[in-house]
């Protein structure tokens, strides 16, 4: 889905095809539990113990994790779910595919999280889910929206944890004060729908529900140009399979991720200091959290993000943008007749934002010449901006 957390997987496949488990092939086949492979319920139980959920399901990607977390809640026409207006478009999508309406909202000025109080004042007799995103790593307050739900205990709040792997939030990891997390395996580079991905909950029936439901979401991706109405189709095939190359990846992942994220904490916190007092925009901090640094996004004024963009790619520095304002997509503006003025904080901030390189094999010596460079060829321009 979004940008890799995990390093390369070279080296895996044979410890874990040779550890007993059987074809790791099928792994990814969720039919029963009898049928599920011994090296996914090895990452499952690992998922669990770390974000301290009962139940974890490997699935074949971030999507097919939401999709059938969403029907394994019956949410379907007519339902509503609220999101960010700002985040991946994987959730707008998921929610479309089921038959439900993806309802906006604009997300805070500081944290570029989902705002809790716009949040509230979208909350319909039609609204079934509230869908979150910790964005670039930090965790959006579940406890005060827990408080803002409450006299809607219906509703239910799901968690787009892609980027917060890593994260706890005044001692609350993804998974523990909502109904579902979804985490996201993403392999820099892949272009099929099988990055991994996995779904964190407490709740046995809807652990059950999930693997129930599954298969339909291969039904939904694979074969979307025909799709009415999953509850009108016939023969649903099984669920996906994980390859082996892939579930490699996932558990070399696993096995390196803190060495990972103490890298990227490093480098984050030497951005931090070369980059304080310049008119480069950052999201600001929350307090008593534990930052994920899964990106490390920077706002500059819309009138220079593409030249800037470009010189700092003829340099060899690719800056990618993350994200661009969901309602502002013609896909969701013309079908809900969205006026992106609604959603001003994600629009400013889609136009003028770059994610500067963050992956844990960047050097120090990389990263000096990175700073050099936007010293020396982006902050003049910036500062003759607001001249």
């Amino acid at each position: 889905m979004q940008t890799d957390l995990f390093s390369s997987d070279a080296g895996v496949t044979q410890s874990i095809s040779s550890s007993g488990s059987g074809d790791i092939r099928r792994a990814g086949s969720i039919v029963g539990d009898r049928d599920r492979d011994a090296a996914v319920h090895a990452i499952e139980a690992d998922l669990s113990v770390r974000f301290k959920t009962d139940f974890t399901l490997i699935t074949r990607s971030w999507t097919d994790a939401a999709i059938a977390t969403l029907l394994g809640l019956d949410i379907s026409a007519g339902d509503e779910v609220i999101l960010p207006a700002m985040g991946f478009s994987a959730m707008a999508d998921a929610i479309e595919m089921v038959g439900a309406r993806p309802v906006f909202v604009d997300v805070d000025p500081d944290t570029l999280l989902i705002s809790i109080p716009e949040t509230r004042r979208a909350v319909t007799s039609q609204t079934k889910a509230v869908l979150v995103s910790h964005l670039y790593g930090q965790m959006v307050d579940l406890r005060i929206l827990g408080l803002i739900l409450a006299d809607n205990p219906e509703i239910h709040i799901l968690e787009d944890a892609s980027h917060a792997f890593d994260t706890i939030h005044r001692g609350i990891r993804p998974g523990m004060r909502s109904t579902a997390a979804f985490l996201s395996f993403f392999r820099d580079g892949s272009t099929d729908k099988n990055e991994g991905g996995a779904v964190l909950t407490n709740q046995l029936a809807l652990r059950d529900a999930i693997v129930q439901r599954l298969p339909e979401t291969a039904l939904l991706l694979d074969d979307t140009s025909e799709m009415d109405s999953i509850d009108a189709r016939d023969n649903l095939p099984v669920a996906p399979t994980l390859d082996s190359h892939l579930l490699s990846h996932i558990v070399t992942g696993l096995k390196n991720s803190d060495a990972s994220y103490q890298r990227r904490l490093a480098l984050a916190n030497r951005y931090d200091t070369a980059l304080a007092n310049t008119p480069l925009r950052l999201p600001r901090s929350q307090p008593r959290q534990q930052h994920g640094h899964h990106l490390y996004p920077i706002h500059i004024p819309a009138m220079h993000r593409n030249s800037v963009q470009k010189l700092l790619g003829k340099q060899g520095i690719q800056c990618p943008v993350h994200y661009g304002s969901l309602p502002e997509m013609a896909l969701y503006k013309n079908k809900y007749r969205l006026n992106p003025d609604r959603y001003p904080v994600a629009g400013r901030w889609a136009t003028g934002t770059l994610s500067l390189p963050l992956s844990p094999e960047l050097t120090d010596a990389e990263q000096d010449k990175i700073i050099t460079i936007i010293k020396r060829d982006v902050i003049p321009v910036l500062l003759g901006a607001f001249d």
